[in-house]
């Protein structure tokens, strides 16, 4: 189930459109028992790690953020402190 707007809102309506995507999310994850996925506006691991901790959402999908920064999963990683395995061709640049 896709919830998202798919459209451009101005930064006025941005709270509102927030607190509706949330609450239909929240409805599907807890009434209908599906995996749902967080999108959209979340650029930092802070961010990233608060929302799948908390239980707002099974995974985050992220799009434009990783367009900008495609070494933005290996970046959060280390910020967190996590130990993940790095793809072999990186690993010279290891942070």
């Amino acid at each position: 189930m896709e919830t998202s707007s798919a459209r451009r809102v101005s930064s006025s309506d941005m709270a509102h459109l927030y607190r509706v995507l949330v609450v239909t999310v929240d409805a599907a994850y807890l009434y209908a028992g599906i995996a749902t996925g967080a999108v959209g506006f979340i650029t930092s691991a802070q961010q990233a790690d608060h929302i799948i901790r908390t239980g707002q959402a099974d995974l985050v999908v992220m799009a434009r953020q990783l367009l900008r920064d495609p070494s933005w999963p290996l970046r959060a990683a280390a910020e967190l402190r996590a130990d993940v395995a790095w793809p072999p061709q990186y690993l010279r640049a290891k942070i």
